[in-house]
């Protein structure tokens, strides 16, 4: 995992209010992150694009209480005149094009959507409306996990503000899949490993061995010289 310090002594930031999107980053600048934050983001992640909006007028102290990912290219809107200004300035700046699903309530866009899976609100939480929302917007091969936050919920806690995403071990096993075409073995490494014990210290390679080939020459006896010891294969009996 890598760590990356700000700077920026100034710099305030709030992860509430980074919204990544799968291919660009949104920063909302307001209670919690100032611009000096937003930076901070940008320069931690050169590789996407890192917009910022204006969210010091809307209502939400963190953009993502108001915006949140449904889907690869869905994106899910609380409702709110506050926040459609907020929607109008990502619109403009953003590099790519995204599905806008317009929820009827703030706990209807509270969702967490990674790897496939969508995590969100049961029925009774997120109303009759927003729930039929994500029947009508979700593919049918995105996994849907819902989860009752009532008590939670209470207490202002979203589903993204409980999660703690890390990187999971299959995405260097799918590297090895990609990379690697011939035969791979398994082998069961815990006990070893707890003195040290590596593959490669365990193991001695050898060359294997083949069977001897007739090697076809044409040489000549006037090639071969007067001491040596060579004699042509057709005259060895």
């Amino acid at each position: 995992m890598n760590v990356v310090e700000i700077q920026n002594a100034k710099a305030t930031l709030d992860g509430g209010d980074v919204l990544f999107t799968g291919k660009e980053i949104f920063v909302g600048v307001g209670k919690r992150t100032n611009e000096a934050g937003a930076q901070a983001v940008a320069e931690a992640f050169p590789e996407y694009a890192v917009s910022k909006v204006n969210f010091s007028h809307c209502e939400a102290l963190h953009l993502k209480d108001v915006f949140n990912m449904a889907g690869k290219n869905v994106m899910a809107v609380a409702p709110g005149p506050d926040v459609q200004g907020v929607l109008r300035q990502m619109q403009d700046v953003a590099d790519y094009p995204y599905h806008v699903m317009q929820m009827d309530s703030r706990l209807g866009t509270d969702m967490l959507y990674t790897n496939g899976h969508l995590v969100h609100h049961v029925r009774q939480e997120m109303g009759d409306k927003s729930y039929g929302m994500l029947d009508q917007f979700i593919e049918p091969e995105i996994q849907r996990v819902e989860v009752n936050m009532n008590q939670l919920s209470f207490e202002g806690r979203g589903i993204s503000g409980l999660a703690l995403l890390i990187l999971k071990m299959e995405t260097y096993l799918d590297t090895l899949d990609e990379k690697i075409l011939g035969p791979r073995h398994h082998i069961q490494m815990t006990e070893l490993a707890k003195v040290g014990g590596t593959i490669s210290s365990l193991a001695i390679l050898i060359a294997r061995t083949s069977k001897p080939k007739r090697i076809v020459s044409n040489i000549q006896d006037e090639d071969l010289g007067y001491f040596t010891m060579w004699k042509r294969s057709d005259q060895i009996h």
